[in-house]
């Protein structure tokens, strides 16, 4: 347990100039600071970091990301808050604050500046997916997703860069490739976000059952 106690040491050292904006963890390694030995030696690490390097935005996400795993939940939530102070363009930490915002008392209007953020930041939704009929504000959400459909509109355009008919052919004959990631048909415009929002539709029954009633009438 000494020699793994180093090992976990060394790595979590190496984590907080090795993170960006966007990173997957370790590559399946998530549940890194699980257990309570790592979790141990995350926090002399990550403390004794901090203490010379406080305006390092990945050494708040990381803390913020060990606070979470210990149930910690204020705690993680105000280091994602210092790591998006410090980098407002940190999408992993916004989006890990937005996921920890059920189980702090945020109000309606943090949750909807929470969730608007990461469409801001990720327009085509690539790497987040924000669950936004739980936004409040309708008129700020059509405006926000209004602006994301201009942004991915103004983006260049590309073409293939690499020619890979081998890889290309062998999808083709793929019987998974029905469960492939379709991007294009994941977009959603602004009208297609308000339509699916939870208020839109308990109004839209609403007002079907008023017609409907008339009807009868």
């Amino acid at each position: 347990m000494d020699e793994a106690a180093e090992h976990y040491r060394r790595a979590f050292e190496l984590m907080p100039d090795s993170f960006g904006r966007v990173e997957s963890h370790c590559f399946g390694c998530e549940h890194v600071f699980a257990g309570e030995k790592s979790q141990g030696v995350a926090e002399k690490v990550f403390t004794q970091m901090l203490a010379v390097r406080p305006d390092k935005p990945q050494l708040h996400y990381l803390m913020g990301y060990l606070r979470e795993e210990q149930e910690r939940m204020p705690e993680a939530a105000e280091h994602f808050r210092k790591a998006v102070g410090l980098d407002p363009l940190y999408l992993n930490a916004w989006n890990r604050l937005a996921g920890i915002e059920e189980k702090l008392n945020f109000t309606p209007v943090q949750r909807d500046d929470l969730l608007l953020k990461l469409v801001a930041l990720d327009p085509t939704r690539r790497h987040v997916s924000p669950d936004l009929v739980r936004v409040s504000d309708l008129p700020r959400l059509w405006q926000v997703m209004h602006e994301a459909e201009q942004t991915v509109a103004a983006l260049p355009q590309t073409g293939e860069v690499w020619a890979l008919p081998a890889s290309a052919a062998q999808l083709s004959q793929s019987q998974d490739r029905s469960t492939a990631w379709d991007f294009e048909s994941a977009k959603h415009d602004a009208a297609t976000v308000l339509l699916e929002h939870k208020f839109v539709d308990a109004l839209q029954s609403y007002l079907a059952g008023i017609n409907s009633h008339d009807g009868d009438n």
